[in-house]
């Protein structure tokens, strides 16, 4: 007589028609004479049911894996990321051209003196460190578009540009002090932070830039397309920036350079204004894009259109008494009739005196205080 169990396992074996998986370790073998049929009550495999099973599930892990490692990260970015605090900068890193330059020398990393600049006196990235004691890497070239190449900048020889591009400054002399320094470099950027430590929640990295690209292309054709161009290369320079761990900007846009004597009063005025607005227009989208694809990073817009035009409108209360010209020989300015250079705005065709510097410092250092 057949015991209760395997009159069970029989009768459901002939109900369903098909073999039932039992999970007794007793029922892996059979002996006497079943010796070598196989056994229907045996624990099969259930990869040989379902040949890609493996697969499935190696698959299935590594979506997981995925979901989940991207969730830790965006949490740890989140949790780790401090938003910006003007108390805890101590360096300020500076991109751009003869509004910014201080023509670093890049084997001392020492600055030609102290009012070298095109203002004729400290220019605002001094006055900006004199007010904060912040240590001022300063990149910025004379003449600097963001690229050589879209606005056709003169080249003396083959393919040696003529100055140093705001993309030179970014993919070369960047990287030869932030990224991959040598000993000598690496030993005197330590020399400026005794009592502190440089880290990325300490530096804010500032980029003025356009003025050029502007006044080499202003008379093209197609100026917008030029400056969609422009703001393409622009922001690849800005997320090659973010890859080595630049997160804390701060965008200053164009001037009012149509009120400067180059273009005040000639015939090309509105032409210049008109491309002026379109860049900011077209810079103040990109600056919206990147806040938007990298919500961990921080971009502000500093602007020296309406802070320039502000400065303007109300020289008397300043003291400017000339908005419009400019002393055309500083080294004999009795003999030229002069004007104390206090009074000007411009201290030559293009560039603002140092005096417009400090005060833009001083509303630089407000806005940041600011935000």
């Amino acid at each position: 007589m057949e015991s209760s169990n395997t009159a069970e396992r029989t009768r459901l074996i002939n109900d369903n028609e098909q073999p039932v998986t039992y999970c007794d370790e007793e029922l892996h073998t059979i002996e006497g004479d079943f010796a070598g049929v196989t056994n229907p009550y045996k624990r099969r495999d259930k990869s040989e049911d379902h040949p890609l099973s493996k697969v499935q599930k190696m698959h299935l892990f590594l979506l997981v894996f995925t979901f989940l490692s991207t969730c830790v990260y965006v949490a740890l970015t989140k949790s780790l990321y401090k938003p910006f605090e003007f108390d805890r900068i101590n360096t300020v890193i500076s991109f751009g051209d003869s509004y910014t330059t201080r023509y670093l020398n890049m084997d001392s990393l020492t600055y030609a003196c102290r009012n070298c600049t095109s203002a004729g006196g400290p220019n605002w990235v001094i006055y900006l460190t004199d007010a904060t004691r912040w240590v001022s890497w300063d990149f910025a070239y004379n003449s600097a578009p963001v690229n050589n190449s879209i606005v056709k900048q003169v080249y003396i020889f083959i393919n040696v540009p003529t100055v140093t591009d705001v993309s030179t400054q970014v993919r070369s002399l960047y990287p030869k002090l932030f990224v991959s320094p040598t000993e000598k470099i690496a030993n005197i950027i330590a020399s400026q932070y005794v009592d502190t430590v440089r880290t990325q929640q300490s530096t804010l990295t500032t980029i003025w830039v356009g003025i050029n690209d502007i006044g080499l292309t202003h008379d093209w054709n197609d100026t917008d397309a030029i400056d969609i161009e422009i703001m393409q290369k622009y922001r690849v320079l800005i997320e090659e920036l973010l890859e080595k761990g630049v997160f804390q900007f701060m965008f200053i846009n164009v001037p009012p350079i149509d009120r400067a004597p180059m273009w005040h009063n000639k015939s090309n005025q509105k032409l210049i204004r008109s491309r002026v607005k379109a860049y900011n227009k077209k810079l103040k989208e990109m600056i919206k894009t990147l806040r938007t694809s990298h919500s961990a990073a921080t971009f502000f817009q500093y602007n020296a259109w309406d802070f320039f035009n502000g400065l303007m409108d109300h020289a008397k209360d300043y003291n400017m008494t000339d908005i419009d010209t400019f002393c055309p020989d500083w080294s004999h300015p009795v003999e030229r009739n002069c004007k104390p250079i206090g009074e000007y705005f411009w201290l030559n065709n293009l560039h603002p005196t140092f005096r417009v510097h400090k005060l833009m410092a001083q509303d630089v250092v407000k806005y940041l205080r600011s935000q």
